[in-house]
């Protein structure tokens, strides 16, 4: 065990936490495929396409490479050589992280509406989408070389991203796309899988290294078998072909200087690359000799694009582009060299398995999403397009994505919740152990990319609504319901919003009824989520959250909920005027006030834990019952 680091280098430590997090080194190959793509559109190259460039590639970067860890947890936790990552340490909690992951998605999606540069949507979606497919099921989908080809498609359409950025695509555009792909899907495939060959194998990781049989003998000498070397030769050579295509789709008519030197500095940085990718296969028996030549390789190959295309804009792009391509491994370098490491390689554990069949780990996840909840999310989405007097095709998509967005928020409630229901409900399958952390983690991903896919249908700001209240939702579960009243406020407000999300998507406008009925609503989950907080009381106080109940007792959370209960009872009879509906009236007398006076009846005086258990159940159950009077409001 090494000595722990003296004070005055906390901050270092901090530094290469955070270099190491967002996976500063490989941060140039995020922004060049975009960066490329501004040099290859059909307008000028500009200060501020370049700028809007940079930072949308920064905070993809962040959302596909922390989202990538946070899915190879449980693989990266076995491996020796990835004890310094702050996820393995558990310095930072994978929850958070794949908070923070998430939440750069409406970062994106809003600085695309803010920069006016629509034509990146469309790609950029796309990139999230299929990057974001391929942290899922990189090291788990059983043909490993269809992931990489998903991650090299996500490559390729953040240079369509980026010529969006600078007025539209072009052919270049296309040729720089499929150089760009098949680096990626290359620097995946075949450098990464071949890197951790060793570990993938160990752990049973699917990658296209361990089935074509790869090897690493004695921890020094690699194994290439011939599948793999024709696969490195086909890759290698294909991007020769796409650099050269794409070098002679911007041919002037006559012999121009610039363009002259681009195809000679092209040509030779590929060359180059292509002599490294030999130096690497012939030094395979010395494994960091082999790793330090394919290191170059993987740093000249893109560069021979960035040679390529300086004569397609101005000279400071062409810095610009080299700048962050290089600066970003340099600060990597600088921000983790000279920190000390105490932690030896043995703290490296086998990997978790979850104990229930395929079958069994299916249902355990459409039992923590709580079908009821994404279900009732759908329907207050239609609510809100009958309710604004017109539904469009676009309620669909709406409807799907925020069942979606309530599916994952209640995966992620659980996520957060373990330490709470091993107290609470240990009979949970995440508790239970029938699921594990990281299938959990997948899922969320999954419904997040299913969110974003489906909302973006309907149109950009449509879907950046939907990412954002996706990320509060999943805010809550990590932090809100740590601040006094904030847990149960934000609950109901977000059971509320669908309603008002549906009427806008519907007829792009909201009115009078559609806030009408969000009050009620509110008032009527702010009300039960009091109530729910009662038998929750002992895991709440373990995990140090703040309720009613835990800082009041169950006697103030009680009184709290009558009050609202009244309360809402009161309302949903006060706005008939406003509704203008005798329909209305007897709607909400029988299936909103009737069912919540039955509730109050259930916990008169001082309940039981089984009547306060019977009440919550019922009021769940007929929460459907509610949407009828809001239907009635048209």
């Amino acid at each position: 065990m090494g000595s722990l680091p003296r004070p005055g280098w906390r901050l270092r430590y901090r530094i290469e936490a955070i270099a190491r997090f967002i996976r500063v080194f490989s941060l140039g190959a995020t922004l060049l495929p975009l960066l490329v793509g501004v040099s290859t559109a059909r307008g000028e190259v500009t200060v501020g396409a370049v700028a809007w460039a940079v930072l949308f590639g920064i905070l993809f970067h962040v959302f596909a490479d922390v989202a990538n860890d946070v899915m190879d947890l449980s693989i990266d936790r076995t491996d020796p050589r990835r004890m310094r990552e702050p996820l393995v340490l558990g310095s930072i909690k994978p929850e958070l992280a794949l908070m923070v992951a998430l939440l750069a998605v409406p970062v994106m999606l809003g600085c695309v509406l803010f920069s006016d540069a629509e034509r990146s949507a469309g790609p950029l979606v796309a990139a999230i989408v299929l990057i974001g497919g391929y942290d899922i099921v990189g090291k788990s989908i059983p043909m490993p070389f269809v992931a990489d080809v998903l991650e090299g498609a996500g490559g390729g359409a953040l240079v369509f991203a980026g010529a969006g950025l600078a007025g539209g695509a072009t052919t270049a555009t296309l040729w720089a796309a499929g150089f760009a792909a098949t680096y990626v899907a290359m620097a995946n495939g075949l450098h990464g899988a071949i890197r951790d060959v060793q570990n993938d194998a160990r752990v049973g990781a699917r990658t296209t290294a361990v089935l074509l049989g790869v090897r690493i003998d004695g921890g020094t000498r690699v194994t290439v078998p011939r599948s793999v070397v024709v696969q490195a030769v086909t890759l290698q050579a294909a991007m020769g072909v796409l650099l050269v295509g794409f070098l002679d789709s911007g041919r002037p008519p006559h012999l121009d200087r610039g363009w002259t030197v681009a195809v000679g500095c092209g040509l030779c940085v590929y060359l180059a690359s292509t002599v490294m990718l030999v130096a690497a296969w012939k030094a395979r028996g010395t494994l960091r000799m082999a790793m330090a030549a394919g290191t170059w390789h993987l740093f000249l190959a893109p560069l021979s694009l960035v040679a390529a295309a300086t004569w397609r804009g101005p000279g400071w792009a062409t810095i610009t582009m080299l700048g962050c391509f290089i600066i970003p491994p340099l600060l990597f370098g600088w921000a983790v060299r000279g920190t000390e490491f105490g932690l030896p390689s043995t703290i490296a554990t086998r990997p978790v398995r979850a104990v229930g069949t395929p079958g069994c780990r299916l249902a355990a996840i459409a039992e923590m999403t709580r079908p009821g909840t994404p279900a009732a999310a759908a329907a207050l989405t239609l609510a809100g397009g009958v309710v604004g007097g017109g539904i469009e095709w676009a309620i669909v998509p709406a409807m799907l994505a925020t069942a979606l967005a309530v599916a994952a928020a209640n995966v992620y409630n659980d996520r957060c919740d373990l330490a709470t229901d091993r107290v609470n409900r240990p009979y949970r399958p995440l508790p239970a152990g029938v699921l594990t952390t990281t299938d959990g983690d997948r899922f969320v991903l999954a419904a997040a990319l299913a969110v974003i896919a489906s909302a973006v249908t309907v149109g950009l700001a449509e879907a950046t609504v939907a990412a954002i209240l996706l990320v509060v939702a999943l805010l809550y579960s990590l932090a809100l319901r740590q601040i006094p009243l904030a847990g149960a406020v934000t609950v109901a407000a977000l059971f509320a919003t669908p309603l008002p999300y549906g009427g806008w998507v519907s007829t792009g406008e909201l009115t009078a009824k559609h806030w009408v009925a969000c009050f009620l609503i509110l008032l009527f989950v702010f009300a039960r989520e009091t109530l729910k907080a009662v038998p929750d009381r002992p895991g709440d106080m373990t995990a140090g959250y703040w309720t009613i109940a835990t800082r009041r007792g169950e006697a103030a959370a009680l009184a709290v909920f009558k009050s609202a209960a009244v309360a809402f009872c009161v309302a949903a009879v006060a706005v008939a005027p406003i509704v203008n509906s005798l329909v209305y009236l007897m709607a909400a007398l029988v299936c909103a006030v009737a069912p919540t006076v039955y509730t109050l009846r259930l916990v008169r005086g001082t309940p039981t834990p089984e009547a306060i258990e019977n009440a919550i159940s019922f009021s769940g159950r007929v929460f459907g019952l509610g949407i009828i009077p809001i239907l009635l409001m048209r």
